[in-house]
């Protein structure tokens, strides 16, 4: 419909560790490629050999970032994979509901669309639905009722340590971080290094 007789483009002659590492690279500032792909490309990278620490640098990523990516596809439930894949269930709150046992997952992600429970909330109530004390009703409450325990003073109770939630927390932020300067260089180029000496 453009008119257009030729459309140009570039043939790269790539074995498949090099197209798959050629893809992630591209797909860092497009976002044409799905979290589960990156996933499944990543997982293809590091079962040929490739080091997590090589691969992250190379996508201007860190090594934690690729351990989400893995544990959407490991952890996360099948039945949630189409809205991942489609873009209704966004990767950070896909990787928050991947802390509630399985058989609870899809619950979960329906009480977070039914009471608009933003990812850290969700993640709090994950690790409450996880813990091994909590009896079936005690979660089938919680999954109908999600403020009975997130209204609760201080944290939800938790099988975690407050530290190694408050890690967590830190890990989600700078993930999300991570994207938004990564969206930021796919419109302005890369950031100028900062002049030390000039200071």
């Amino acid at each position: 419909r453009l008119g257009w007789s030729e459309v140009p483009a570039v043939v790269l002659d790539l074995d498949d560790r090099a197209a798959a590492r050629e893809r992630l690279a591209c797909n860092a500032g497009r976002r044409t490629v799905s979290p589960l792909e990156e996933a499944r490309l990543l997982h293809y990278l590091l079962e040929r050999g490739d080091e997590p620490a090589a691969i992250a640098r190379s996508l201007g990523r860190s090594t934690g970032w690729i351990r989400g990516r893995l544990e959407l596809l490991e952890r996360l439930v099948k039945s949630l994979h189409g809205e991942l894949e489609r873009g209704e269930l966004s990767p950070t709150l896909a990787l928050e509901i991947t802390a509630a046992p399985p058989e609870l997952q899809e619950r979960l992600r329906r009480a977070a669309r039914e009471h608009g429970l933003t990812a850290h909330a969700v993640g709090r109530l994950a690790r409450w639905l996880q813990a091994p004390e909590r009896t079936a009703e005690e979660r089938h409450n919680a999954l109908a009722d999600p403020a009975s325990v997130l209204a609760r003073p201080g944290r939800a109770p938790s099988s975690r340590t407050p530290f190694a939630d408050r890690i967590e927390d830190v890990s989600v932020a700078v993930l999300d971080l991570e994207r938004s300067l990564s969206r930021a260089r796919s419109v302005t180029g890369p950031l100028p290094s900062p002049d030390l000496e000039a200071s």
